[in-house]
């Protein structure tokens, strides 16, 4: 099909990037590799071997994040490898196949919570960033937010990968500062999230920002992490933690979640039908909004919000990825009832570029390019599930419509369980 790359085995994770002048897809695989995807020519360039020669069916790749010019690969072999991609593409130029990692860290592979990466700058306000010596240098430090390192899969770490020491340790709701009502037992981390703490809920402490945390138990707690200062000896601690709120978003775990980018809500998936947006700044459940998703659903794997805050993109275990307005919840269609034939392994929008842990803007015009693709209809009409609004388009074979290699912002990648690579333009 000239709208999608072939793989060879199930990919479990998926991250579009652009390098340079390179438009590229990291496709993480269920064997232990990563292949690096040219879009362009849509043929794969070269496999990263991220376990060494100790990759297999039971080490494949949990998630992949990168923040140029470093690739974050996360393994279920217990470690987190990381990749100068610029510098491999260089060495694939040369002749060279095999890759070596600049950094690996040892992690937690028990349970199948994908770690979240990101720039400490890039989630405190500008205005909070302070020129005192801190115990963690902004401009310096990058967050890895993950299940507990001690293979405590209730507890959250979160580590500095550059100076590899904790940022917080072993956190759960009973060991935080907090007055807020929490459940007594939350099962393992199933999913988990950092953002900037929205400007009405900052307290003034240094470097403070928010994670949010969906659990085994149907819970989703969100703590808001600071560095609290001495003021008699000027001197700061290691980071502290205490619980902004904690709702119950489904009887069933927690399966997923993301945020929007403005950090105004969080929507979070479960193993059945629902589907949760929480208003960051509201501590009440009754502020909840709740989307029953259509009976056959069977749940959600993955939530992808686009980086414009206008689409939410929902991948469900009946092999649809349903398309919602991410304002105002209202369904807007389905993609690949006819394509994602084996089942959805991941679904990533666009990364935006991250340079020296500083966002670095895009072209949002292109968000609204590619209105002249062919529509693809994603429904027979002989088809059992519902009918909908056509929302996307199989791109064809000329590029994926961007121009020259500049990859338009309204693509969606998405990986399959057998093996392909599907990409999607999304209005």
């Amino acid at each position: 099909m000239e709208h999608t790359v072939r793989i060879g085995t199930a990919v479990t994770s998926v991250c579009l990037l652009r390098m340079k002048e390179e438009a590229l897809a990291a496709v993480g695989t269920e064997d232990g590799f990563v292949v690096i995807v040219s879009l362009k020519s849509l043929r794969a360039l070269f496999r990263i071997a991220v376990n060494g020669d100790k990759s297999g069916f039971s080490t494949g790749i949990n998630s992949i994040e990168f923040h140029t010019p470093h690739l974050y690969c996360q393994s279920r072999a217990f470690v987190l490898a990381v990749f100068d991609l610029e510098q491999c593409l260089v060495d694939h130029q040369n002749g060279q196949t095999v890759f070596a990692p600049v950094s690996t860290l040892p992690i937690n592979s028990l349970n199948f919570c994908r770690v979240h990466i990101a720039p400490l700058i890039s989630l405190v306000h500008a205005s909070a960033v302070s020129t005192t010596p801190s115990s963690m240098e902004v401009g310096d430090a990058m967050l890895m937010a993950t299940t507990g390192v001690s293979q405590d899969s209730d507890q959250l770490d979160i580590i500095d990968l550059r100076s590899k020491r904790f940022y917080i340790k072993g956190l759960t709701p009973t060991t935080s500062d907090s007055e807020v009502v929490v459940p007594a037992k939350t099962g393992m981390i199933m999913c988990v999230k950092m953002f900037p703490i929205p400007e009405s809920m900052r307290s003034g402490d240094l470097n403070e920002f928010c994670v949010n945390v969906g659990y085994e138990s149907g819970d989703v707690i969100c703590y808001r992490i600071f560095e609290a200062k001495h003021v008699e000896q000027n001197t700061f601690d290691q980071a502290k933690a205490s619980v902004l709120w904690s709702v119950k978003a489904s009887s069933q775990p927690v399966t997923c979640l993301d945020m929007c980018p403005k950090s105004k809500y969080a929507v979070a998936g479960a193993a059945d039908e629902s589907l949760i947006r929480i208003a960051i700044d509201q501590q009440s459940s009754s502020k909840l909004k709740s989307v029953t998703l259509p009976a056959g659903c069977k749940g959600a794997s993955s939530i992808q919000i686009r980086k414009d805050g206008r689409i939410m993109a929902v991948a469900c275990w009946d092999s649809t990825i349903r398309m919602f307005s991410a304002k105002t919840m209202a369904p807007l269609g389905i993609l690949g009832a006819d394509v994602h034939r084996r089942g959805i392994g991941c679904i990533s929008f666009v990364t935006p570029i991250t340079i020296n842990g500083g966002l670095k803007s895009t072209e949002d015009s292109s968000i609204a390019q590619n209105r002249n693709d062919n529509p693809i209809l994603v429904l027979n009409s002989s088809s059992n599930r519902e009918s909908t609004a056509v929302v996307g388009s199989l791109k064809k074979s000329d590029g994926y419509g961007m121009r020259g290699n500049v990859m338009p912002d309204n693509m969606m990648a998405v990986g399959t369980e057998d093996g392909r690579l599907v990409l999607w333009t999304v209005y």
